[in-house]
C-alpha cells in the first residue's frame, strides 16, 4: 500500500508539470500570436497611412499639372515666340474667360523690358497697365524660369485684389534656335486646392498639410498656421519639416497638444512642395485593442 502512494504521489506530481509545461506553452503562444497580430495591424495601418499620403500627392499633382500643360503648350505658339501682339491679345483672352482660377497671364522679353499681361478682376478681364519703371526681369518668376531654364513653381502668396491664395507657375520661352527669349507665367489661385485639402479626414483626429519647398505652410487645417514657416519649428517637428523642405520621403513622430504623432511625408516633384498625413500614434493601434476588448 505505501508503493501505491508513493507512486499516486510521484504520478500526482508528474501530472502536475506536465499541464504547467502545457498551460505555459499555450500561454507562450497565445502571448506570441497577440504580439504577432498587433505587430500586423500596426503594419498595416501605417501602409494605410502611406498611402493615404501617395494618394494626396496624386492629387494635388492632377490639380496644378493641367496649368503646367497650359504654360508649357502657350510658349511652343508662334503668337509667344514672336511676341505677336493681337494673336497674344485673342489667345490669352479667350483663356482667362474659360479658367476663372487663373487671374494673370503674362509674357517678358529678355531682350528688354517688355511686358504684356492680362488680368482678371471678377469677371472683368484687361490689360495689366506696368509702371514705367517696372521690369519684369527683375522678378522672381522671370529670373527662376530663366535661371533654372524649366517651368517652376514660385512660392505661394496672398493676392491683394481678390484675397485669394495664389501660386505664379512660368516656364522659359525660346526661339526656333532653342535659346532662351523671355519667360511666360500664369498666377493660379489654391481655392480649389484649399477646398479639396479641407475635405480630407485621417482617422478620427487624423489631418493633411502642405509646406512649400521654402517651408511656408501653404495648407493647414488651423488657419492660424497658413503662411507660417515649419523650419522654425523646434524638436522633432523641426526635423520633420527639415526632411519636407529638403525634399525627403519618410515617417516620423513629434508630440503635439501634448500626445504622440505620426507624420508620413512625401515630396510633390511637380512643384516642389512636400505634403503630410499626421495621425495620433495611439489612433494607428486601436484596430487592434479595439478588437481585443470586443
Amino acid at each position: 500500500m505505501k508503493k501505491r502512494t508513493s507512486n499516486g504521489k510521484l504520478s500526482t506530481k508528474i501530472f502536475m508539470i506536465v499541464s504547467f509545461i502545457i498551460v505555459l506553452s499555450i500561454v507562450s503562444v497565445c502571448g506570441f500570436n497577440l504580439l504577432s497580430l498587433d505587430s500586423t495591424v500596426t503594419d498595416l495601418s501605417y501602409s494605410n497611412a502611406t498611402n493615404t499620403t501617395s494618394y494626396l500627392k496624386s492629387k494635388v499633382e492632377s490639380l496644378l499639372m493641367p496649368k503646367v500643360a497650359l504654360v508649357e503648350t502657350l510658349v511652343s505658339t508662334e503668337a509667344v515666340k514672336y511676341y505677336d501682339y493681337e494673336n497674344l491679345m485673342t489667345a490669352f483672352y479667350d483663356i482667362l474667360m474659360i479658367s476663372p482660377d487663373i487671374s494673370n497671364l503674362y509674357l517678358a522679353s529678355s531682350l528688354d523690358s517688355y511686358f504684356f499681361a492680362l488680368s482678371r478682376d471678377g469677371d472683368n478681364i484687361s490689360i495689366w497697365g506696368a509702371d514705367e519703371d517696372f521690369d519684369p526681369r527683375e522678378r522672381d518668376w522671370f529670373i527662376r524660369a530663366v535661371k533654372e531654364e524649366q517651368t517652376i513653381f514660385t512660392e505661394p502668396y496672398v493676392d491683394v485684389i481678390s484675397g485669394s491664395f495664389v501660386v505664379s507657375i512660368a516656364t522659359p520661352v525660346r526661339d526656333s534656335l532653342g535659346g532662351i527669349v523671355g519667360a511666360l507665367g500664369v498666377d493660379v489661385t489654391l481655392d480649389e486646392l484649399n477646398t479639396f485639402m479641407s475635405t480630407i479626414t485621417i482617422g478620427e483626429d487624423g489631418y493633411a498639410f502642405l509646406l512649400d519647398g521654402t517651408g511656408t505652410m501653404i495648407y493647414h487645417p488651423d488657419q492660424s498656421q497658413i503662411l507660417l514657416n515649419a523650419s522654425d519649428y523646434q524638436g522633432d517637428a523641426g526635423v520633420i519639416a527639415g526632411e519636407m523642405i529638403s525634399g525627403a520621403s519618410g515617417v516620423g513622430e513629434t508630440d503635439f497638444n501634448e500626445e504622440r504623432h505620426i507624420v508620413f511625408y512625401e515630396p510633390i516633384e511637380l512643384t516642389g512642395w512636400s505634403v503630410a498625413s499626421v495621425i495620433p500614434k495611439a489612433e494607428l493601434n486601436e484596430p487592434i485593442y479595439g478588437s481585443i476588448r470586443t
